[in-house]
């Protein structure tokens, strides 16, 4: 089973969202993300900028 970690990136640096990323769906504005122990995140107003497979890393930034 492969999960991975996902971040918010700001001009500050990057804060931790979610550890154990399994499922991450698409929103009307954002996305949610489902951990593995069926944690949920709701991430508004957020895109998508990087999946870091080898690394098990997923990036989202502010969408304006």
């Amino acid at each position: 089973m492969c999960s991975s970690t996902a971040f918010f990136r700001r001009e500050s640096g990057e804060d931790l969202v979610l550890e154990e990323v399994m499922h991450v769906t698409p929103q009307s504005s954002g996305y949610r993300l489902i951990g593995l122990l069926g944690d949920e995140k709701i991430l508004e107003d957020a895109r998508l900028v990087e999946i870091d497979l080898e690394n098990n890393r997923i990036i989202f930034e502010p969408s304006t």
